[in-house]
């Protein structure tokens, strides 16, 4: 009995040895299903992120398109506030016609600034998407706006006896297939002080 026992001991060990060894053997590495599997999770989580970024990127380029698109209006409007701030005899059509203004600058320059058009000879700017364009002494109208932003409106209002001239400038830029609409305003004062005579 003793060496049954024996015997069913040492085929007993055995067995616990190749039962080890496979088991050892088997999970030294992962099966093709196992791989496969993820490999799909690390798909499905690269796509994710990568299109976060993607999206992440094109909302950080609109912003900037945007962004230069402001400045260069108020790089305009700043030009001509400048240039409006130190001139006289301002004249603007009347409403609703107000789109253009001519005065003469501190240098005895006729200056013109409106909104390009049809009507302007060698216009500098598309049809499609008017500009702000400036004429010295009446001479070639020049552009002002880049031709990212389309001019919907440049309205001026002049008032006072101390002359004060409001501009409004309404203008849209498509930037990657969105439209955003811009507006600014501003009111310049003319620094040459004008004495009412009695």
């Amino acid at each position: 009995m003793r060496m049954h026992t024996a015997g069913f001991t040492q085929h007993y060990s055995v067995e616990i040895f190749r039962c080890a060894k496979r088991i050892r053997h088997c999970s030294a590495g992962f099966t093709l299903l196992e791989m496969i599997a993820a490999l799909g999770v690390f798909s499905v989580i690269i796509i994710i992120f990568s299109s976060t970024f993607l999206n992440l990127l094109n909302a950080e380029r609109k912003a900037q398109i945007a962004s230069s698109v402001q400045d260069n209006l108020r790089f305009a409007i700043e030009v001509m506030s400048k240039e409006i701030r130190t001139g006289t005899q301002y004249q603007v059509p009347p409403q609703p016609t107000n789109t253009a203004i001519t005065f003469v600058n501190a240098n005895d320059e006729s200056i013109t600034y409106r909104v390009s058009g049809p009507d302007i000879a060698n216009n500098p700017c598309s049809d499609e998407k008017p500009c702000i364009v400036k004429s010295v002494n009446g001479g070639d109208f020049l552009p002002l706006t880049s031709d990212q932003i389309a001019i919907d409106d440049l309205l001026f209002f002049v008032g006072g006896i101390q002359p004060r001239i409001q501009i409004i400038i309404r203008a849209r830029a498509t930037v990657q297939n969105v439209e955003t609409q811009l507006n600014l305003q501003t009111t310049v004062s003319q620094r040459n002080i004008v004495r009412p005579t009695p």
